[in-house]
């Protein structure tokens, strides 16, 4: 069985290796310190050292949920999550990913695609690098809005000032909507989404609170159970 994943951080098992690679990890962070002045440093110096990101994505995927599937199965995984990822960027990869694997010969019997956040915005890079489908999507992230381009700063800005929070959510599920549409046309099976970012409790809040109509509509796959692997829970369906 080959079993293909795709996601963001939470998929990628970004800091989990940050123990192997780092000595001084965490520093000099206490219980009340802000992780992110750890995540800064850390993401900085990765920037700069492309030896040691590769060897830091190497250490998070060894410790990330899909290795851990990797070792109570037998299962071939390919984890090709990256940190940071929008939902337009996972949709990307995964769509490269898969047609180039069926050229190939190789056919995934399952796909598995970690949820990220709504908020991200996706443009795509100005430089992209053909050979590495990881850069095709820049994404801007709210959290780290004054580290990226000005260009890209501006229009993301612009973008969360004009869209509401529905609208954000609507164009995530719609993008998730385009993955099963993808998957089930190449192997014949809907994806399996993973609720690693909890934007489905999100989403039937707002469906319950302004939009009861929706209750049978199709985009509600989303919410089924049984094809849901929750964060902490991993339980597969048949």
């Amino acid at each position: 069985m080959i079993i293909y994943i795709n996601g963001d951080s939470f998929t990628a098992g970004d800091g989990l290796g940050d123990h192997a690679i780092f000595p001084t990890f965490p520093g000099t962070l206490g219980l009340g310190d802000n992780p992110r002045t750890w995540a800064g440093w850390r993401d900085t110096l990765l920037t700069t050292d492309k030896e040691l990101a590769d060897l830091s994505i190497a250490e998070n995927k060894k410790r990330s949920w899909a290795a851990q599937l990797a070792n109570h199965t037998t299962a071939t995984i390919i984890n090709n999550a990256v940190g940071g990822s929008s939902m337009f960027g996972i949709y990307s990869r995964t769509v490269s990913d898969i047609t180039s694997l069926i050229k190939n010969n190789i056919v995934p019997d399952v796909v598995l695609i970690g949820l990220t956040s709504d908020e991200r915005v996706s443009l795509i890079n100005r430089n992209p690098m053909p050979d590495n489908n990881r850069f095709w999507v820049h994404v801007v992230v709210p959290a780290c809005i004054n580290h990226v381009d000005t260009t890209y700063r501006k229009y993301a800005k612009s973008f969360w000032e004009s869209h509401s929070d529905e609208e954000l959510l609507t164009l995530f599920l719609y993008t998730c909507f385009n993955i099963k549409t993808y998957v089930n046309s190449v192997i014949n099976k809907d994806p399996i989404f993973i609720n690693t970012s909890h934007r489905l409790e999100m989403y039937e809040k707002i469906r319950s609170q302004h939009f009861p109509h929706l209750a049978n509509a199709k985009i509600l796959f989303l919410l089924n159970k049984k094809k849901m692997i929750n964060k902490g829970n991993i339980t597969l369906s048949k």
